[in-house]
């Protein structure tokens, strides 16, 4: 959870700006992804700094600037909770990761007509926007089952779904998703997995939310439950 009063969110053409304007060192950055971001295919940009490199990037005026704000956000908040962060206005008031994992995204919000969950695999150093869900360094079988019937039906159980929305549970005791894999389920789980990925790759143009509409992915979907039920 950023906390940041919009102080280390931006678009890409804020982040265009700083570097082309004002020179700051693109390794101070990463992309950042929510439900939005990843269904669009448009990453935001954040600003991703330790306490060592804070140090040298705040010599930047257009850094320096962007970290005051946070703190004035925050030192100005009514809740004692995040006036604390304000001494730390280089960093995201959460921070659960270190930010260079491979990371697999679920977003936390998606249109109920889906009949999967969408989810993706991520760049080395994404970082993941809060509410949203993400699993790292993990191993690549998980996206199967995320994206399964299975799961998907899980999910409108606990979490319910409108008529324009399903929403991702945060786990919580009572209601974790479980499952155990064999390792011949692992094995066609993984193969799913791979035939997903070459789908997406052959229509890597299109956006998330325009692809699985079209004919390369939808058969895919209807393959995923059988990982629940092959024995």
């Amino acid at each position: 959870m950023a906390n940041d009063g919009g102080g280390l969110l931006f678009d890409i053409s804020d982040f265009n700006r700083a570097f082309n304007e004002y020179g700051v060192d693109a390794s101070y950055f990463r992309k950042a992804w929510g439900a939005k971001e990843f269904i669009s295919g448009t990453p935001r940009v954040c600003l991703w700094l330790n306490k060592d490199s804070a140090k040298k990037a705040i010599l930047n005026p257009w850094i320096a600037g962007r970290i005051e704000s946070t703190r004035k956000a925050r030192i100005n908040s009514p809740r004692a909770t995040t006036q604390k962060l304000a001494d730390i206005a280089f960093r995201f008031g959460e921070v659960r990761q270190d930010g260079n994992e491979r990371v697999i995204i679920v977003p936390s919000v998606s249109s109920e007509r889906r009949e999967y969950l969408p989810c993706g695999y991520l760049d080395a150093g994404s970082i993941v926007i809060a509410p949203n869900l993400a699993l790292y360094d993990t191993p690549l079988w998980n996206m199967a089952l995320i994206a399964s019937k299975l799961h998907l039906v899980w999910v409108a159980t606990f979490a319910g779904a409108s008529k324009l929305t399903i929403a991702t549970p945060i786990p919580s005791a009572g209601i974790l998703f479980q499952y155990h894999c064999s390792r011949r389920k692992t094995k066609l789980t993984l193969y799913v997995v791979q035939r997903i990925f070459c789908s997406r790759e052959s229509i890597i143009s299109l956006r998330l939310s325009q692809s699985y509409m079209t004919p390369l992915i939808c058969p895919l979907t209807c393959v995923l439950p059988m990982i629940a039920t092959t024995k």
